[in-house]
């Protein structure tokens, strides 16, 4: 869950569309929806995995946040 909700929020935020900091609060937030049971087979983990990867990606697409704004530098010869 954990490796899925972050490939997910890293994603994000190498497209600009999130910040940082809200990779983890992604993360946290997809580990406490999905929850965590015994994994008793390899299609428990699949789902798993989908499940907060499709977690992640809903909480993406409702955000109300603009996309994150590519750094600018300050013209040379300003300090």
């Amino acid at each position: 869950i954990f490796n899925a909700a972050n490939e997910v929020a890293v994603g994000a935020f190498l497209e600009r569309r999130i910040r940082f900091g809200r990779i983890t609060e992604l993360v946290s937030e997809a580990l406490a929806a999905v929850g965590s049971e015994p994994i008793s087979s390899l299609e428990a983990v699949m789902d798993a995995d989908r499940r907060a990867r499709a977690f992640v990606t809903r909480r993406l697409e409702s955000q109300d946040r603009p996309l994150v704004s590519p750094v600018t530098q300050a013209p040379s010869g300003t300090a």
